[in-house]
């Protein structure tokens, strides 16, 4: 058995495996759409829907791109990731279907929503020839030998913030209608109520950073059983 990938066997393995999703789903999508406020709330301050000529500053705009792609592609790999190793929302309901385990009937509308996930997972998850091909040097058949030369931007429209804004909304209530999906399928598994509520912890303490250490770990092969991982969990 590989640590690698998650083993399914019983009905508990299954609300762990959820639950978890719920979890990540949830502090996630809430870090997502605290940051889509921020870009509103700055939209709003500088007038950019009404005077969408006006300019930022790069900085200014790849620093909320950073932060809304980074939480966009993590979300996406939540809900749509069919990759063998991966934790997904879409893994979930393979191993589900394959185990007989009680799920939740998706509509063809939610399972095409669903697949959407997927595809702009899949999509954003690698740089696209698409893009080469749209290219106005590709279009112009232009020059492409000599010295390589690119701009370096010092201001963008304001536009680009509305457009980016408006991106990520509807990205937002997309996932949204995933996480609903999520609460359900965990219903549906339960027969409880899905009820995720948040306590305030002052300060998180430095131990967990040694689960992202541990999974790299379990990748690189270094831990290959679970007695290798109680050995470092009783040195932790």
């Amino acid at each position: 058995m590989t640590l690698k990938k998650f083993n399914f066997e019983t009905e508990s393995d299954f609300i762990f495996y959820l639950k978890n999703l719920l979890i990540l789903s949830f502090r996630n999508i809430n870090i997502y759409e605290t940051h889509i406020r921020e870009l509103e709330q700055h939209i709003e301050e500088k007038k950019l829907v009404e005077r969408p000529k006006r300019v930022v500053s790069s900085k200014t705009y790849e620093d909320f791109k950073a932060r809304l792609t980074n939480t966009h592609s993590y979300i996406l790999n939540l809900f749509g990731d069919q990759s063998e190793l991966g934790t997904s929302y879409q893994n979930y309901r393979k191993a589900a279907k394959k185990k007989k385990i009680s799920l939740l009937d998706l509509s063809d509308e939610q399972q095409s929503e669903l697949n959407d996930i997927t595809t702009s997972r899949d999509w954003s998850s690698h740089i696209p020839a698409s893009l080469l091909n749209s290219s106005k040097e590709r279009r112009s058949n232009l020059e492409i030998r000599g010295p390589i030369s690119l701009p370096e931007f010092t201001k963008y429209r304001g536009i680009w913030l509305v457009s980016l804004y408006e991106d990520s909304y509807r990205n937002l209530q997309d996932f949204k209608g995933i996480m609903d999906l999520l609460k359900q399928e965990y219903e549906a598994l339960t027969g409880e109520p899905c009820i995720i509520s948040t306590f305030n912890m002052e300060v998180r303490e430095i131990d967990e950073l040694s689960i992202p250490k541990l999974s790299w770990l379990i990748q690189d092969k270094k831990i290959k059983t679970i007695a290798d991982l109680k050995k470092h969990w009783e040195v932790d």
